[in-house]
């Protein structure tokens, strides 16, 4: 039995969709993992801002507590003072 050039086309033709369908998946995975690399980078430079953010309040934190030490050594002082000046 020999093919005629019909079959042929036919052939051709479903061999050309199948090529269609499998390049149509390779874009869409690929634009998904284009997507996932883009969130994952994204999501790198939010912790980077958000360490940096933790950092600063630490800083500010340690800073707050230093000068309150101060302040309440101060009015430690003065109460003593004041028992001092009143016994």
């Amino acid at each position: 039995m020999a093919l005629t050039n019909d079959d042929l086309k036919k052939i051709k033709a479903a061999i050309d969709a199948r090529a269609d369908l499998q390049d149509a998946k390779n874009e869409r995975q690929f634009e998904a993992l284009q997507n996932t690399m883009a969130t994952k980078a994204e999501l790198h430079e939010a912790e980077d801002r958000l360490s940096g953010k933790i950092e600063e309040v630490k800083e500010m934190l340690t800073e707050d507590i230093h000068v309150l030490g101060g302040d309440v050594r101060t009015l430690k002082r003065r109460v003593r003072m004041k028992d001092r000046a009143q016994a």
